[in-house]
């Protein structure tokens, strides 16, 4: 949460670990404008009166507890914003990938609507391999994680220049 600034316009991908982020914004006194697709970020968002919250059309997706679809993306090809906010399965050396092939097609969209890109991302997630990749690691400027990556994900990051951020540090 202390990437985004008062003012900026946001991307919120569907969650567990970007509700988390949610709730974070929700908590904090920034006047922000965030578009997302996951049902739990916009409700927590939307208890901050400071917050305008857009919420995506889509098909629901429950596994993802938000929507994904062909109507998603033309909502979300409306914008251009500050930051986008994506979790995924995992990553690797070969980049970011996603187990649900729908909501992988979201969240290259939102990477692609915004001038800064971010993957919240905790440990487990490292070295996991999934369905499909959403970018690879030279399209990712910066990841939020819980832990520094092994050395092998961390030598893969670094050659991407990747910066690794510890979320509460």
């Amino acid at each position: 949460a202390g990437f985004v600034r008062d003012g900026e316009t946001v991307l919120i991908d569907a969650g567990s670990t970007t509700l988390h982020l949610a709730r974070r914004l929700a908590a904090s006194d920034k006047a922000i404008t965030v578009v997302t697709n996951g049902y739990a970020a916009a409700i927590a968002l939307g208890t901050n009166p400071r917050i305008a919250v857009h919420v995506c059309p889509g098909r629901h997706n429950p596994h993802e507890g938000g929507v994904t679809g062909a109507d998603t993306i033309a909502y979300l090809n409306r914008f251009q914003v500050d930051r986008a906010f994506i979790g995924a399965s995992g990553i690797n050396a070969e980049g970011v990938n996603e187990a649900d092939a729908e909501a992988a097609i979201v969240k290259r969209a939102m990477l692609q609507r915004a001038e800064t890109p971010m993957l919240l991302l905790d440990h487990s997630k490292f070295a996991r391999r999934s369905f499909q990749i959403i970018c690879p690691l030279e399209d990712l400027p910066h990841l939020v994680t819980d832990e520094e990556p092994g050395p092998d994900l961390g030598a893969a990051l670094a050659r991407a220049r990747v910066e690794v951020h510890l979320a509460g540090r």
